[in-house]
């Protein structure tokens, strides 16, 4: 990692930007043993997620694979850690810092995936790599929206171009992503409002799985 100890401010920005966006989390996914068709679970599968992309994306290829030795339901996939179901509709990083509060002997990250017994009343039904594609251009609009007061560049945009920026993203490839955006934001020094979003630890429900049943209790 960079020193930026005796960086200047705009530098710092630059070094903490790129850092954050060489930032990998080493997943390991597995199947839940109660959505198993076979005897033996198949071997885990582990995988280098950018902090930028979005569970559905990157799991989509390891969802297909687990799905040949799971109950063959046409149900939502779903994500486990820990026993609480996954938002996936938050960035992988964003969802490792609130859920593992950095804590890097959580490393690598132990994921168990889902078909059955979608919990409806805890996460949207963001499944597939489609739907988190749908849900970053949704919070891309309003983020542009505050900023622009229009969504008039965003509405010109040519498929290939949405698509590159969603593929870079999920890539994580910074300086490409930087390349298709920067027709969609005002300059810096142009800008009068700037839109976040902030995620907060809140009191949520976990599940707690025994045999094939599901029991919903709160947890702090």
């Amino acid at each position: 990692m960079s020193d930026i100890s005796k960086c200047s401010t705009l530098e710092c920005k630059r070094i903490l930007a790129q850092e954050l966006w060489n930032g990998i989390i080493p997943i390991e996914f597995s199947l839940a043993a109660c959505d198993l068709s076979v005897q033996e679970s198949p071997d885990c599968v582990y995988y280098p997620a950018s902090r930028y992309s979005y569970l559905p994306a990157v799991a989509e290829d390891i969802v297909a694979h687990f799905r040949s030795f799971a109950v063959d339901l046409n149900s939502k996939v779903w994500f486990e850690f820990n026993g609480t179901p996954m938002k996936t509709h938050i960035p992988i990083g964003c969802l490792y810092d609130l859920l593992c509060d950095n804590n890097s002997d959580s490393l690598p990250w132990k994921i168990i995936i889902h078909f059955q017994y979608f919990p409806v009343q805890d996460i949207l039904q963001c499944c597939s790599k489609s739907d988190a594609e749908r849900m970053f251009f949704h919070t891309l609009k309003q983020g542009l929206y505050i900023i622009n007061g229009n969504l008039r560049d965003f509405s010109a945009l040519t498929h290939e171009h949405q698509t590159n920026l969603w593929e870079n993203l999920c890539k994580g490839e910074r300086l490409l992503y930087e390349n298709e955006i920067k027709s969609l934001v005002a300059e810096q020094n142009d800008m009068k409002k700037l839109p976040y979003r902030f995620y907060v630890h809140y009191k949520h429900r976990k599940r707690v799985s025994d045999g094939d049943a599901f029991e919903t209790i709160d947890c702090a």
